[in-house]
């Protein structure tokens, strides 16, 4: 087409457009030091901190034992709540936890190694002490990290660096990590998967999977109300004076214990002050908070009270029951996850953290379930985890088609793929293991970890590889016929791209999310072409988040190749955070950065908490503006071959450009309303996006009266951008302005001939 007919606003890189969304520049402290200066450091580090956590350890000992332990357990976690705002739900990044619950968790475990004679159980554990306790705990799990640093200096190749980082990042992830999915979602997934041994389970532990659910549900819905109620009560005597607030005070406090709790005579307090010893009073000093009586629970949960008696017993520990117990290993592996009780007498429990249970609930019943049906269980899971599979993918993949336990042969050998799921022209091959993750794994010894590794992520990688390999090649090859190409028939036709995913059961953490430390840990073979690996958990959440077919499948698309090129800290929560900030268009990596994308997750976490706790917020989703939503919809209605390809180019523009562009093209169809028998005039926007070197877009506008022109207006803009900026291919979108009943009237991309909308 004639240059006469046309103008474009040509987006190259006239301007400096942010792609990094809420990224800032951490400067290394290392940076610009030699290997054997930070050797020297790290190493005097490390040397320094073994000498200090042992005595570390021995102070906080000390500590306690002058507290009583259940005032102390009572006021950590009372000092760890997360407010929730009845219009604005739970905000993460404005809670303030004081105690992390591993911290909790740490000091229950060590009470219970000590005779209870020890503590003097009518103390109250004042500020200063309990300001000693805190700040003891947050030197020891600080500077614990430091002593493990001597495995990594002792590492001479990259391979035995990279293999030590990985032992360190599961270790802190057992130490601290608690949540491998939302409360509900966890509590769906624990009874539909265990639910079926309920019997087997009555028979040999006197419980059901429900009962026991229920129960830990009960402990933590009442340890809210009774906050609940306690804080509403505080909340009344802010409008009280000052005389009769003070009588309140007098009658559950006496002068003796306010100064012990303040630090300053009653008549001489403020009304903050008389409030706040109120809070304390209630908050740290009262354990009843914690205490549940069986048969109050048995009334109020419909229980029977032999069943609440067989759960108490299994699920609690005894004061001084941990004697035997190596404190050195509290850290990583501590009877307090899977026993959170603590009896208090024949009828009463103590249980400061009823949420624990919920974090290890998988290898809980594992080991429960492993005692009498071994075998059954590992079937159920890995159905389970097949039909969950199947189950996710329906809900938002309405026409996909779905292969289960797919039987194929290559070179005389069978193979077997989970699921296989054809939409459109992908192919989603999903491998489904369900394996179980060994403590010792969990505690990051090398052999174990390396063969879970090779299980859970690497096998599944290699797997799907063969598969997607083959696929391509008998698409290639017309003439050959195998198992393939029969149990396909025409779906194989069809497929052009191929996505591959791992599913596991049970989460492994940052190393799901960090394979390139696998990579280059040496374990495995260089050639390894990793793929997604995340959790059940972490998948239902990314379809329900993402919700379009288009945006998950850019998202499990573009995640393959963020693994390859970026190094990164962050889990799966924290990626999915990052793409909806910036649809994976990130910067090109110099190899060298580290992103920390640990916060990403904070407004899905904001949201489901919130959800939750019965406060409707906005779901979070990706930042794309209008213009191009409303194409990927009308791409979503229409469904013409290959149309998810389309929609996951049109994802591959940041945001931030997205918004650019956005206003060039509605101030380019003011022009062309008022200009467009103008020869000449300005009708089209053309990007080229600086992430993705081989892609363009254009956007071209004209009315009734010169429509007759559109496929010219087309074909200039894809010579601009392929012969004139030199991208492979370019996606051209052509907009009538008198029709007002559809997002685009012209599509094509240039560059591959069978895509003419």
């Amino acid at each position: 087409m004639s240059r006469k007919y046309s103008k474009r606003l040509i987006s190259q890189k006239p301007f400096q457009i942010k792609t990094s969304g809420e990224f800032i520049e951490i400067v290394n402290p290392f940076k610009g030091l030699s290997e054997e200066k930070i050797k020297d450091i790290t190493g005097a580090m490390s040397l320094d901190a073994k000498g200090k956590v042992p005595l570390l350890k021995n102070e906080l000992i000390e500590l306690i034992k002058d507290v009583n332990p259940m005032s102390l357990l009572s006021s950590f976690v009372t000092s760890s709540l997360t407010a929730v705002d009845e219009e604005k739900g739970v905000s993460i990044k404005d809670s303030k936890i004081e105690i992390p619950q591993y911290y909790i968790e740490y000091i229950q475990a060590i009470f219970l190694t000590l005779p209870p004679e020890q503590f003097n159980s009518k103390s109250k554990t004042k500020n200063e002490v309990y300001d000693k306790i805190k700040y003891n705990l947050d030197c020891i799990f600080s500077i614990n990290m430091l002593t493990r640093f001597d495995g990594g200096l002792r590492s001479k190749s990259d391979e035995e660096k990279s293999a030590f980082l990985m032992r360190i990042l599961m270790q802190g992830q057992t130490t601290a990590v608690r949540n491998w999915g939302y409360y509900t979602q966890v509590k769906k997934i624990i009874l539909e998967l265990y639910g079926h041994f309920n019997n087997e389970l009555r028979e040999n532990f006197g419980f059901s999977v429900e009962n026991v659910v229920k129960y830990f549900d009960y402990l933590i819905g009442s340890i809210e109300t009774r906050i609940n109620e306690r804080m509403s009560k505080l909340r009344l005597y802010y409008d009280f004076d000052i005389d009769c607030l003070r009588d309140n005070v007098l009658s559950e406090i006496d002068a003796s214990e306010f100064m012990d709790i303040t630090g300053s005579d009653i008549h001489d307090a403020n009304k903050e002050t008389l409030i706040h010893s109120l809070l304390i009073k209630y908050m740290s000093y009262d354990d009843s908070l914690f205490v549940f009586n069986g048969l109050q629970v048995s009334a109020d949960t419909n229980i029977a009270i032999s069943e609440i008696n067989c759960i108490q017993n299994y699920f609690s520990l005894e004061r001084g029951q941990l004697a035997g117990v190596n404190r050195e290993y509290l850290t990583l592996d501590n009877p307090v996850w899977y026993k959170p009780l603590i009896k208090k007498n024949q009828d009463e429990y103590y249980c400061f953290i009823p949420q624990v249970f919920f974090s290890f609930i998988i290898p809980i019943f594992d080991d429960l379930i492993s005692s009498f049906a071994e075998g059954a269980l590992s079937d159920r899971k890995g159905t389970y985890l097949e039909e969950k599979i199947n189950e996710i993918i329906k809900s938002k993949f309405n026409e996909a088609v779905i292969y289960n336990g797919l039987k194929w042969t290559l070179d005389g050998q069978q193979y077997e793929t989970d699921v296989l799921t054809l939409i459109d022209s992908f192919a989603i091959i999903f491998e489904a293991k369900s394996g179980k993750i060994s403590k010792p794994a969990l505690r990051g010894a090398p052999e174990r970890l390396k063969k879970h590794i090779n299980e859970l992520i690497v096998s599944p990688c290699i797997q799907s590889q063969r598969l997607r390999d083959r696929l391509f090649y008998l698409n290639e090859n017309l003439d050959v016929e195998d198992d393939l190409t029969k149990k396909l028939g025409e779906g194989l036709r069809k497929i052009k791209k191929v996505v591959r995913v791992s599913i596991s059961l049970e989460t492994f953490g940052a190393m799901q999310s960090n394979m390139q430390n696998i990579k280059d840990s040496g374990w495995f073979a260089e050639d390894l072409e990793s793929c997604p690996s995340m959790c059940l958990a972490d998948f239902e959440t990314i379809v329900d988040v993402l919700d379009k077919p288009s945006f998950v499948l850019h998202y499990l698309s573009s995640r393959q190749r963020v693994e390859s090129e970026y190094n990164y800290f962050g889990d799966e929560l924290d990626l999915l955070g990052t793409y909806l900030e910036t649809l994976f268009c990130l910067e090109k990596s110099d190899g060298k950065t580290n992103l920390i994308l640990t916060t990403m997750s904070q407004k899905i976490d904001d949201y489901y908490i919130s959800l939750e706790s019965g406060v409707r917020i906005d779901k979070p989703k990706p930042k794309v503006r209008k213009i191009f939503m409303d194409i990927i919809e009308q791409l979503e209605i229409r469904k013409t071959y290959r149309w998810l390809e389309l929609s996951l180019l049109l994802n591959n523009i940041h945001p931030n450009e997205q918004a650019v562009i956005s206003g060039m093209i509605n101030e380019m169809k003011r022009n062309v309303r008022k200009k467009w028998r103008v020869s000449g005039h300005v009708n089209s926007v053309i990007y080229a996006s600086n992430v993705f070197d081989h892609y363009g877009f254009c956007y071209f506008a004209y009315c009734n009266k010169n429509q007759k022109d559109a496929t010219s207006f087309s074909e200039a803009c894809a010579h601009e951008s392929i012969d004139i900026q030199g991208r492979k291919l370019c996606l051209v979108v052509g907009k009538n302005l008198d029709d007002h009943n559809v997002a685009y009237n012209k599509l094509a991309l240039y560059g591959d001939s069978s895509f003419v909308f």
